[in-house]
């Protein structure tokens, strides 16, 4: 067990929950590899799954550091945030300022600058090393 901060990243479906990538995908080893905790660790695999909301929360609700990768809308707001699932409201997380939307070009970006993602990423688990996320 690490000191590092927990770290939940997924994408929201409205229609089938929460989607979690393994242990092996190349987002969840770019959190443990900028000394963060994938709270998904334990699931196989370099793809994902949808996993059933009641166990997605149970598990994410009290994550330091919440990732959201929006996959197809550009959420600016805590209130488009919500309208998207307004359980997000009660995670550790977005109580403390520390969940975090992705752009929808994100997934370009993964591409053609995997170093600046990581940077980017690393911002938003570790604010007390590089300071506040732009």
């Amino acid at each position: 067990m690490t000191n590092y901060p927990t770290v939940a990243f997924f994408y929201w479906s409205s229609t089938k929950g929460p989607y979690v990538w393994g242990a092996q995908n190349f987002r969840s080893k770019w959190i443990n590899m900028i000394k963060g905790e994938y709270f998904f660790n334990d699931i196989p695999g370099t793809g994902g799954s949808y996993m059933d909301k009641e166990t997605f929360y149970e598990r994410a609700m009290n994550a330091d550091v919440v990732i959201l990768h929006t996959m197809g809308k550009n959420i600016t707001t805590k209130e488009q945030l919500l309208s998207l699932n307004p359980d997000f409201a009660n995670f550790k997380a977005f109580k403390n300022g520390r969940f975090y939307a992705l752009p929808y070009d994100n997934s370009k970006k993964e591409v053609l600058d995997p170093a600046g993602i990581m940077l980017d990423y690393a911002k938003v688990v570790h604010p007390e090393v590089f300071g506040l996320f732009p």
